[in-house]
């Protein structure tokens, strides 16, 4: 429902035409939140043991990243300036389909300029 306040939260969340409306005071506290949720507490355990493995083996993480990557070829700048203009690609398409107006009004100033561009230097 329009304005309704969200369920099951203490927060003062609002959904407003299917989208949730968050302050800016609760974005602030989004990195305490994270930090004290089990998520961040996972990744640190796992981080924790990753820097264990390596330590047993008397390398220190960023070492044992830099042999990881000389092992595997390390990474082919121009096959990932492909997949990063991919997902540039993808991203911009998605946000374009979204906003039909802005795509119709891309679409008729590239007409607009091009029929006035040739019939100048035709």
């Amino acid at each position: 429902e329009e304005g309704a306040l969200a369920q099951n939260s203490t927060s003062r969340v609002r959904i407003v035409e299917g989208r949730v409306v968050i302050s800016s005071d609760e974005v602030g506290e989004f990195p305490k939140k994270y930090e004290e949720s089990p998520y961040a507490a996972k990744v640190r355990e796992q981080i924790a043991e990753c820097e264990q493995k390596f330590a047993d083996k008397g390398l220190s993480l960023a070492k044992a990243q830099t042999l990881m990557q000389k092992k595997s070829g390390g990474i082919n700048p121009f096959s990932w300036w492909f997949r990063q203009m991919g997902l540039l690609m993808r991203t911009n398409w998605v946000s374009d389909m979204r906003n039909p107006m802005k795509t119709y009004a891309g679409l008729g100033s590239s007409l607009f300029f091009g029929l006035m561009l040739g019939g100048i230097y035709y």
